[in-house]
């Protein structure tokens, strides 16, 4: 995302070698952070940087880039992921995403294709999606990976070690998915979906 390797990024983190004024600029720019406190440990790692003339709409105190996955996720029978295009970075306001107590690096914004969690989710709608929160949560809403398919479901904790996906829509059309306990190593879970905007 800054353009280094992970191999270089090993070595400042070991304190082998000492990172140059573009990494970070780039860390800057790309994150938001405070370049005081990247070097020195002090202040407020996104302080404000907003006083800064040259700072660009991603590189103030009040705006931070957060990545933007092009896939469509179902929440309806049958859909698939519609596009696997990179994902690209967006500036957002970082005050939002502290109120959904987000973080810039760990939050994922995706689309969703379908139904079957409305009203909750509707078709359309932006979700905001903690990749930090994969541990599954009763009654709370995550995008899983299951076979290769994108899906957002609400869940539920069976007894015997595996879990329900519940669609919020009610109808024939939304039954219930059972994974059993043998099963959830293949459930691959992205985050868990914190906020919801849908088009009016």
């Amino acid at each position: 995302m800054i353009g280094i390797s992970k191999n270089t990024i090993a070595f400042y983190e070991r304190g082998e070698r000492t990172p140059d004024a573009t990494v970070l600029a780039a860390y800057r720019e790309r994150f938001g952070v405070d370049t005081n406190w990247l070097i020195t440990g002090e202040g407020d790692p996104f302080g404000d940087t907003s006083k800064n003339t040259e700072a660009g709409p991603s590189e103030g105190a009040d705006i931070v880039n957060v990545r933007f996955q092009d896939l469509r996720v179902s929440a309806g029978p049958g859909l698939t992921v519609l596009d696997e295009r990179n994902a690209e970075m967006i500036g957002l306001s970082r005050r939002i995403l502290h109120e959904l107590g987000l973080s810039p690096l760990q939050t994922l914004i995706m689309m969703v294709d379908g139904d079957s969690m409305s009203p909750t989710i509707t078709d359309g709608a932006v979700i905001f999606v903690n990749r930090n929160e994969r541990q599954l949560r009763e009654g709370k809403v995550y995008v899983l990976s299951l076979a290769g398919d994108l899906v957002v479901k609400r869940i539920q904790l069976n007894f015997d070690g595996g879990i329900t996906l519940l669609s919020d829509a009610d109808g024939p059309a939304f039954p219930p998915r059972k994974i059993d306990p043998v099963d959830i190593e293949h459930v691959n879970v992205v985050g868990r979906v914190v906020c919801a905007m849908s088009p009016v």
